[in-house]
């Protein structure tokens, strides 16, 4: 289907839009360069890093690298998606290189290979099942057999695609920076209901009490009912949304643009309480234990009281000048909270979740 004029135009706002926005987040000017920031995922024992010419796995307790892919940097290849787990062994990596990759996640050989795309690979998988749905920057959403890589069906949306879809029982929401989100069938690959949210969306939409939370650039946060075109609640933000809420006890949580940080009930909106800094937020909050993880374009980490945003503990100015610009999103493995660096003297540091102590560090090594 060739879209409208309209439709052209809004596209290209939104690509605008878009882009200005990393312009803000990275400080880069001219044309887009091939960077990001790192894809972090995690297991019961190893963190696993998608970053600039590999993926590292790392030992959760010791910071120690246990492998990388590929063995030799290819100036070909760039790696920035976040990785997903199958369940059955295999670390699945999309790349710039517009090449999907499936790892073994004892030694990180690879298992098989997809090469179909045609763009480059910015977002993270989503497993499903047996597939994993794999999302390109041209609009294309790949299912592809995960034993194997074989392809399985294909959906095209208007214009690219940046982030992971959510998946929820027999359905996908795919966000798309052609303003839409789409409930796209499983089973097939066709597209069963969309909605036009009037603003680029770049990450992954939060399902919580049954209704889909979905931050836009347009400064709000939107609750929608699934398959219905308008908003059940609308909550204003102060900067763009990037990251989308994390939610545990009955309070949703997520960050803007502009440096401050909501707590909310998801049945309404209504505020709990709002915190603010100085300094951008990009990714999703961490939740672990009544404890409020984020991390802020500055390089700081922060550690609140979920209930009331008291602090429990924050990066010291020496910690926070060796971490850099932070725009991953941090993760909680048992005692530890993961944080990837783009920039600094390391590219994973393990925090003590109760004390903020630096378990370890991570910097390959050449």
């Amino acid at each position: 289907m060739i879209p409208s004029p309209e439709r052209r135009r809004r596209i290209r706002w939104t690509l605008g839009a878009a882009w200005a926005a990393g312009i803000v987040l990275t400080g880069c000017t001219g044309a887009p360069p091939a960077t990001s920031w790192p894809g972090l995922t995690a297991d019961s024992d190893r963190a696993y890093v998608a970053f600039q010419s590999h993926v590292y796995a790392v030992d959760e307790q010791t910071g120690r690298e246990l492998w990388r892919f590929p063995s030799e940097a290819d100036p070909a290849r760039t790696y920035y998606a976040t990785p997903v787990l199958t369940g059955t062994g295999l670390l699945v990596v999309g790349g710039y290189d517009h090449k999907v990759y499936a790892l073994d996640v004892e030694r990180g050989t690879e298992e098989w290979r997809f090469d179909g795309a045609a763009d480059r690979i910015i977002g993270g998988a989503a497993l499903a099942g047996d597939l994993v749905l794999v999302p390109v920057a041209d609009g294309k959403l790949y299912a592809l057999r995960a034993t194997d890589g074989e392809l399985v069906w294909t959906f095209q949306a208007d214009a690219g695609l940046w982030t992971a879809p959510l998946i929820d029982g027999e359905t996908a929401y795919v966000p798309s920076l052609d303003h839409h989100l789409y409930a796209v069938r499983l089973s097939d690959g066709r597209s069963m209901w969309d909605v036009n949210l009037g603003s680029a969306l770049v990450d992954t939409p939060s399902l919580i009490d049954g209704r889909l939370l979905v931050g836009t650039f347009e400064q709000r946060m939107l609750a929608l009912q699934p398959g219905e075109s308008q908003p059940v609640w609308t909550l204003p933000t102060q900067g763009l949304v990037w990251g989308n809420p994390a939610a545990a006890d009955g309070v949703a949580y997520f960050g803007d643009i502009a440096g401050v940080m909501y707590a909310f009930h998801p049945e309404d909106g209504s505020e709990v309480w709002q915190y603010a800094q100085p300094n951008a937020i990009v990714p999703t909050p961490a939740l672990d234990q009544g404890r409020l993880f984020f991390v802020t374009q500055a390089g700081e980490v922060f550690a609140r009281n979920a209930v009331d945003h008291a602090p429990i503990w924050q990066t010291s100015e020496e910690q926070k000048a060796g971490l850099g610009r932070l725009l991953s999103e941090p993760r909680v493995q048992g005692d530890v909270l993961l944080v990837a660096s783009m920039e600094g003297d390391r590219l994973l540091t393990a925090f003590d979740t109760a004390s903020g102590d630096v378990r370890w560090t991570f910097a390959p090594t050449d």
